[in-house]
């Protein structure tokens, strides 16, 4: 398969480094409105880059994968789509269920959750499904660091459309979809952040789902997740304020 990559930066190098791996694959050309970040991937890949992402997709290519900031997304990946090519777009596919339904609905796009696919999920979607757990009533998770995320587009709403919900949470949220199946109703919580940004650096969501069970996820960029994390998540959790 050829590939192209459309965002030079941190995730479109990580992307470009398991592609590299890959006998049946091969990467073939990036894209970047940064020039610098588009000059510097050519050099160290060895490939052509572009500007636009028009001029990027009259390549031949038969996969892309979309490493831009999410506020981006809806509309590259909507580009792809038309062009007939597949694409796997970075999490989260879109800030809002607004810009998501902008998509068009095709076999051809794939969402990067990648935790849905380690063999442990796999192996306890399969238990559940034959009741070898019993009945599962309330799942727990929580995904923490102590991340600044002050001065990169994590933090610019304008760009990331959220933060550490966006961020993390939404590999939590999948999880719980892949493993439990439909939501019913949703509610959440984030903290103020104590670093000051325009964005939430911790967040609680609460989950009830179709089948009758429950979930309640935590995550920040400000509760380490070493030892003692349960103590300091909870005392986060203490801290934050309701929002709709």
């Amino acid at each position: 398969m050829r590939i192209g990559i459309i965002g030079c930066g941190h995730a479109g190098r990580r992307h470009a480094e398991q592609i590299r791996k890959l006998p049946e694959a091969e990467l073939v050309a990036g894209c970047d409105t940064i020039t610098s970040s588009a000059q510097r991937f050519a050099s160290d890949y060895n490939i052509p880059t572009f500007a636009t992402v028009d001029e990027f997709l009259d390549q031949p290519l038969d996969g892309v994968t979309v490493c831009t900031p999410p506020t981006t997304h809806a509309r590259i990946v909507t580009q792809v789509i038309e062009r007939g090519i597949r694409v796997l777009c970075e999490k989260p596919l879109a800030p809002d269920a607004h810009d998501c339904l902008t998509i068009p609905r095709s076999d051809l796009l794939a969402c990067a959750f990648k935790f849905r696919h380690l063999s442990g999920a796999a192996m306890l979607r399969d238990m559940i499904a034959r009741d070898e757990l019993g009945r599962i009533n309330h799942v727990r998770g929580t995904a923490t660091a102590d991340a600044d995320m002050a001065g990169k587009w994590f933090s610019d709403p304008l760009l990331s459309g959220g933060g550490v919900l966006l961020d993390n949470g939404v590999h939590l949220v999948d999880l719980v979809h892949f493993l439990l199946g439909p939501v019913d109703s949703v509610s959440a919580m984030a903290c103020e952040s104590s670093r000051g940004l325009d964005v939430e650096e911790s967040a609680v969501i609460n989950l009830n789902l179709s089948r009758g069970a429950s979930a309640s996820i935590f995550v920040s960029w400000e509760a380490p997740g070493a030892d003692g994390a349960a103590d300091r998540n909870l005392r986060h959790e203490r801290l934050c304020k309701t929002r709709l």
